[in-house]
């Protein structure tokens, strides 16, 4: 089972629990940064949820990281050239561009 952590009120703050544990796992006093860190927990494991409270304490929404977008590649020259079908595509565009000029003369 994937690990679920908690972002709940704390007096003035707001906590990251773990579900099953009784320790906090992190306390932050904006709402905003306690989500984001709680997100980057469950990123940095590959999945999981993360449950989001109201200060009331009532479940507001919840994350769900099960599968994980591919890390962007490095360029964009990267990007094209893992689909190939676009480098075909565009060096036939090319060619025909080419042609087209050359024929005008």
């Amino acid at each position: 089972m994937p690990n679920v952590y908690h972002v709940v009120p704390r007096d003035e703050s707001w906590a990251i629990k773990l579900e099953g544990r009784d320790q906090d796992v992190l306390t932050t006093e904006a709402r905003a940064d306690a989500i984001r860190e709680a997100d980057a927990l469950i990123r940095a494991q590959g999945a999981g949820r993360v449950v989001i409270h109201k200060e009331t304490g009532a479940i507001e929404s919840v994350h769900t990281f099960d599968t994980l977008p591919p890390e962007p590649s490095a360029t964009w020259v990267d990007a094209v050239l893992e689909r190939p079908v676009l480098v075909v595509g565009v060096s036939a565009a090319l060619i025909g561009i080419g042609l087209a000029l050359a024929s005008r003369r």
